[in-house]
């Protein structure tokens, strides 16, 4: 880091701090590209990462063309794709050699280098690419992690100029920065991975002998990911209320099956001893120091809570009851009413949209009841994109241990 100043050194330092606490990759990578891109006062930027004989395009900023296209409009602009590390592209000839490259003019490359500028993504985004600064992102033990790619530096009227040798230095000292921090936040998110399959293969158990609450299962966390993310939650904390409330009737383990699999109305002992489940459910993941898992438990507790206190367990009434709890409360009874049942026939959604209204400041949290219905329409499309993957009648008969197999690989792809 010789050559750079004091106040640029505790920059990076500060920069350093901020990635390390960043556990999403895609954040991560999104933070990278904006830090470095301010650093260098650049219009746009791209991040591969490095996978065998490949990059793999991950995160693309460019100032110039969300304005042009809008945020919806741009991020279908880019779709998934790789290159080869070789000398045939300017990428994947900086992950070949390990060495940055500082290109004033893309349209004018030193014949020395034996690749060229590919302008198809100019051409299709309507974009001017100039002046390029391609940066190898170098773990000291593993190796390539990545490259970034700097796109059109800026001066003070906005006018494209040469990346600076100085500029160069720092963005290659916070490169070195950037591939530790991807290289954990990928341990990190294997392990997390693994936890989820866990998590995954636990709530399958406590469904495993009812086929349509099995999938309801799906459907439901599908509702609450979506309430998460309209009621402003971080991503990683709309991740974890997921795949906990895939586990909010996990105390139906402990149910007897006469009763769990009963195709009429319980009787009242019957009916007590059902709601019993989610005392069981509390019991069964209380006592982690998993967040994941507290979360589980508040809501394998609270999901049977009303707003107005005539709930169960704990006839907790309000915000007395936890926000997980009153989330997962409406996503997992609008899906039991579209859902077809033994005991019942589904409801059309105008039904359901009508029984939430009244239900709204009486079972259910007026607030997200009212977020809920007016973003129904992003509901239904993850209702129909479920249903289509969970539609397994329509294929050859397949054993049912087999059949749980198959259901378990796509909730890994799905979720």
């Amino acid at each position: 880091m010789k050559n750079i100043s004091k106040l640029e050194l505790e920059n990076l330092l500060d920069i350093s701090v901020e990635l390390s606490k960043t556990q999403n990759l895609k954040t991560l990578l999104n933070k990278i590209v904006q830090y470095s891109r301010k650093i260098t006062n650049c219009d746009a930027g791209t991040l591969y990462l490095a996978e065998n004989d490949k990059l793999i395009f991950f995160v693309t900023q460019s100032d110039f063309l969300l304005q042009k296209y809008g945020e919806k409009e741009f991020n279908n602009l880019f779709s998934p794709f790789d290159l080869l590390i070789n000398d045939k592209s300017v990428a994947g000839y900086c992950a070949l050699t390990g060495k940055s490259l500082n290109i004033k003019d893309v349209n004018i490359i030193d014949k020395k280098y034996p690749f060229t500028y590919n302008k198809s993504w100019d051409l299709k985004t309507g974009y001017t690419t100039k002046s390029m600064l391609v940066v190898p992102l170098i773990h000291a033990d593993i190796g390539l992690v990545g490259v970034l790619q700097l796109i059109n530096a800026l001066d003070e009227k906005g006018e494209i100029i040469t990346f600076s040798s100085k500029y160069e230095k720092i963005i290659n000292a916070l490169a070195s920065l950037a591939a530790v921090t991807i290289y954990n936040t990928k341990l990190n998110e294997k392990l997390k991975e693994s936890y989820f399959d866990t998590v995954i293969k636990l709530a399958i158990a406590s469904e495993y002998k009812d086929k349509e609450t099995y999938e309801h299962l799906y459907r439901m966390s599908f509702y609450t990911f979506e309430i998460a993310k309209l009621l402003n939650f971080p991503e990683e904390e709309c991740e974890e209320i997921k795949f906990a409330a895939m586990m909010h009737d996990i105390g139906k383990i402990g149910i007897p099956d006469s009763i769990l699999l009963k195709p009429g109305k319980f009787d009242e002992k019957e009916k007590f001893i059902m709601q019993t489940h989610t005392l069981i459910g509390a019991n069964i993941l209380r006592g982690s120091n998993s967040t994941l898992l507290k979360k589980a438990a508040k809501i394998a507790l609270t999901h049977h809570e009303k707003w107005d206190g005539t709930g169960y367990p704990l006839g907790l009434k309000s915000y007395e009851i936890p926000i997980e709890g009153r989330i997962v409360s409406i996503a997992d009874v609008f899906d039991a009413l579209i859902s077809k049942r033994v005991y019942k026939e589904e409801y059309s959604f105008d039904e359901v949209k009508d029984y939430l209204i009244r239900e709204k400041g009486k079972s259910f949290d007026p607030v997200i009841v009212d977020l809920f219905l007016n973003n129904l329409e992003i509901i239904l499309k993850k209702y129909e994109i479920v249903k289509k993957l969970m539609n397994y009648e329509t294929i050859e008969y397949i054993e049912p241990e087999k059949l749980h197999e198959i259901k378990y690989d796509f909730m890994k792809k799905i979720l």
